[in-house]
């Protein structure tokens, strides 16, 4: 009985940081990577890049191009925050499993116009164009990772996640 206790005083103790990390707070929005959405700006419909200030009126960001952009609040109607870029692992799998999905319906659709003289049946083609399919939507995802974005709150100086 007494080890049971310990046992379970102990889970509720590791488990009340785990809760409480779970929760994100607000971040400083100066220094963080943006993607700021602006439809009504036809010639900047989306910033993207970190913030170098934060006033009452508008936001200053320095983009990925290199020049620093001033945005008034009024016309932003979304902002993102950046994750990092997609893990490798997962890049890798989702661009192999599209890869071979296609190169099998492609290698499905090349069957011969005469299928009389063909050497392989259709689903052996689909097997071939699935497997050359994968491997190269594999190399394209290795190399290809794109950001994750979290939709958050611009509300004064800092990035708050929206409230539910």
């Amino acid at each position: 009985m007494h080890r049971l206790s310990i046992l379970t005083l102990s889970l509720l103790v590791a488990a009340v940081p785990l809760s409480l990390g779970a929760q994100s707070a607000s971040r400083p929005a100066v220094g963080a990577r943006v993607r700021l959405m602006t439809p009504t700006l036809a010639e900047r419909p989306q910033v993207v890049g970190r913030v170098i200030a934060v006033d009452s009126t508008a936001v200053t960001v320095h983009t990925d191009l290199g020049a620093d952009t001033r945005l008034p609040r009024q016309f932003i109607t979304q902002v993102d925050i950046s994750e990092g870029a997609t893990r490798r692992k997962v890049s890798v799998v989702r661009g192999a499993f599209a890869g071979m999905l296609l190169g099998a319906l492609a290698g499905r659709l090349s069957i011969p116009a005469h299928p009389d003289h063909a050497r392989q049946t259709g689903s052996q083609y689909a097997v071939k164009g699935g497997m050359l399919g994968g491997f190269a939507g594999a190399i394209f995802g290795a190399v290809n990772r794109p950001e994750r974005w979290e939709h958050v709150v611009l509300d004064g100086g800092t990035l708050s996640p929206p409230s539910p």
